[in-house]
């Protein structure tokens, strides 16, 4: 969900002017939390004219939800919602002043309200807050955020957008973003130190040859943010071992013909926190690897064309093609060979022709694999 605003401007001058240079605005918007998660926000708005012959009529606010309530907006002389439009999972609000500040640097100010049904989520033992995205592309914006929320949800553990300030009292949470912090980001914080989840993982092995042969799963490691601890693993792997990069890796040998099911059980404690760097040397994410042929000449080559990350990764999602069918029977291609079988992609082959031309720029890259928790059942 955004908030995004947009201005429809009246205009002494018979030819239009749209400049951002026209207005200064200030936003402050406030998110007031119950304990169920429910929020009230308050919107205060300030338009400063920077030009004598132009001033504000009319604004227009877009939230990119449908699941806003109870708005209502006011300058100082009252009511100024026009009317409110739910489409295309927006809600659109047309506000109209009931007093044009006409003249340079002239104040118009006014307060928008509504209420956003379980904007907190609450994680079993922890509670998460996704807040709209700033939008607003004017230049002199001062945009500010304050979040007022129960001293229940727990201590702030994680940020995406560093706060300027975190402030307890009078039994609730207070959290201040500066517009330098915030400005055209998206906000997520997490309250409470840690998230407990409990896994059960299958693994479906099958050696098709006639020799015996050795097979390997990865297991969920530990990690700067996440302690595993297993219940079982059935049958035992003949062993366990730990690679360079911390990756925890169980081994099987299966006979000719066999097929083998395995049954993971075990719970994930994760702790939330983006304090925690794990230290790397960036010369072990630059060397080849038997699906990164960084030596390859047809691979150097493309490399060469691509002078920045992001037209390495735009090269990446345009050439390659996700493989719909058949899914279960694919096998890892390589960077080298996903070039010559473009409509048969998997995310193996994404990572891996992204990670080969990464590493022949010289830029340290390396694969992370991991599991999605979600609350949809069946994705």
């Amino acid at each position: 969900m955004f908030l995004l605003c947009l201005f429809i401007f009246h205009f002494i001058f018979t030819r239009p002017i749209f400049a951002n240079s026209n207005f200064i605005i200030n936003q402050n918007i406030q998110y007031q939390l119950d304990i169920e998660g429910n929020a009230q926000v308050t919107q205060e708005i300030e338009i400063i004219n920077n030009l004598s012959q132009v001033y504000p009529k009319e604004y227009q606010a877009i939230v990119s939800s449908l699941n806003i309530h109870n708005i209502f907006a006011t300058d100082d002389l009252g009511d100024i919602v026009q009317n409110v439009e739910k489409k295309d999972d927006q809600t659109i609000i047309n506000l109209k002043f009931n007093n044009q500040k006409v003249g340079k640097n002239q104040k118009t100010n006014f307060k928008l309200k509504y209420n956003i049904p379980k904007l907190a989520n609450k994680k079993g033992k922890t509670w998460e807050i996704s807040l709209p995205e700033n939008k607003n592309n004017l230049t002199n914006d001062i945009f500010k955020i304050s979040i007022f929320l129960p001293i229940s949800f727990g201590s702030l553990s994680f940020a995406s957008t560093p706060p300027k300030t975190v402030v307890s009292l009078n039994n609730q949470t207070e959290i201040y973003f500066n517009s330098v912090d915030n400005k055209n980001q998206k906000i997520y914080l997490i309250f409470g130190n840690y998230q407990l989840f409990d896994f059960k993982f299958k693994y479906f092995l099958e050696n098709t040859t006639n020799q015996n042969k050795n097979f390997t799963i990865t297991l969920p490691p530990d990690t700067d943010n996440q302690k595993i601890s297993y219940r079982s693993i059935e049958p035992n792997p003949q062993n366990i071992i730990i690679d360079p990069d911390g990756n925890y890796l169980a081994n099987y040998q299966l006979l000719p013909s066999q097929k083998l099911d395995i049954n993971v059980d075990g719970q994930a404690k994760i702790i939330h926190s983006n304090l925690n760097r794990s230290d790397i040397n960036p010369n072990d994410y630059l060397k080849p690897d038997t699906y990164w042929e960084i030596n390859n000449p047809t691979l150097v080559s493309i490399a060469s064309s691509l002078p920045t990350i992001k037209e390495i990764y735009q090269y990446v999602v345009k050439t390659l093609n996700y493989k719909q069918q058949n899914i279960d029977s694919s096998t890892r291609q390589g960077a080298l060979i996903s070039l010559t079988n473009k409509n048969n992609a998997l995310c193996t082959e994404f990572t891996d022709l992204f990670i080969t031309l990464s590493r022949i720029k010289g830029i340290p890259t390396r694969e992370v694999q991991g599991f999605a928790y979600s609350n949809n059942i069946g994705r």
